[in-house]
């Protein structure tokens, strides 16, 4: 759904093989959807824009490209300040169980060639929330389940991301809102259950890491930096069924790993353990 002059648009997907999501934005020189498959932006694409002391959000454009400011645009409102429109709008639909994790003032870039030639950024906060539990956050720390292979004579693409709120707030208010891959808890299985004790963790992370970041060239050297070691709550799938599972904590290893062979280099969680068997959990396989 879009306004006649295309600068506010809501946005619901109900896909079986990607998810759901709901996305609304606005801006006054038009709106596009991105991130509709993998919900939201990634706030580690950030790179320094000589022009400004506030980072840009690359979200894999082509670095060559030149991005405008919308005229006009402002974001002088303080971090404090958007949070507050972001939980005041949570708590007016009921979405009371979800908690900040993570957010910056950004510059985002607005590819709306298709709408008038002109690639624009905007400047604003970019906020995200995680459903939480007690204090501890559903932060799909074990990765995105992801199934892009050919079955017998069927080719199969199916996708569950972790579910994620994010706000876009500048002084106009909110103009971006993404709800993606949303969540229903239907029961507790165990109410009280036993954690692993760390060093028995630390050992399997020890142990396996070397085998989960391996390149699959035996030839090649691949580079593990692990930079933060969190525990928190991830959604681990059932293996005979897509989109349904359990809600576990785990230990989540993450940082960098560099492919030295051809110089491929990703972040994020590189290897996570079930806090409560010790299991290594594949990203893909959601389990």
């Amino acid at each position: 759904l879009r306004t006649a002059d295309n600068h506010a648009a809501l946005y619901v997907q109900n896909n079986p093989d990607y998810s759901n999501c709901m996305i609304f934005s606005k801006s006054p020189v038009g709106t596009e959807f991105t991130g509709v498959l993998g919900g939201g932006h990634n706030l580690s694409s950030e790179k320094n824009d000589p022009g400004t002391d506030v980072p840009i959000l690359t979200d894999g454009s082509d670095p060559e490209t030149v991005f405008t400011p919308i005229p006009g645009d402002s974001a002088a409102l303080s971090q404090a300040e958007a949070q507050k429109q972001a939980e005041d709008f949570l708590k007016a639909v009921g979405l009371n169980d979800f908690a900040f994790s993570e957010g910056g003032k950004y510059q985002v870039c607005l590819d709306l060639r298709l709408h008038n030639g002109t690639n624009y950024k905007q400047t604003c906060w970019v906020l995200h929330y995680f459903r939480c539990f007690d204090g501890v956050m559903l932060d799909q720390a074990s990765g995105t389940k992801l199934v892009d292979e050919w079955q017998g004579d069927e080719y199969r693409k199916q996708l569950w991301p972790g579910e994620l709120i994010e706000f876009m707030v500048n002084d106009t208010g909110i103009v971006g809102f993404c709800w993606n891959a949303p969540l229903e808890i239907t029961e507790t299985v165990v109410s009280h259950t036993a954690l692993q004790p760390f060093e028995n963790i630390r050992s399997t992370f020890e142990k396996m890491c070397p085998m989960t970041a391996a390149s699959r060239n035996e030839f090649d050297r691949t580079e593990v930096q692990i930079s933060r070691v969190t525990l928190s709550y991830s959604r681990i799938s059932e293996k005979d069924s897509f989109d349904t599972g359990l809600v576990v904590p785990v230990w989540g290893f993450s940082g960098s790993c560099t492919n030295g062979f051809f110089g491929i280099s990703y972040t994020g969680t590189v290897t996570a353990v079930n806090a409560i068997d010790g299991s290594v959990i594949n990203p893909s396989l959601g389990y």
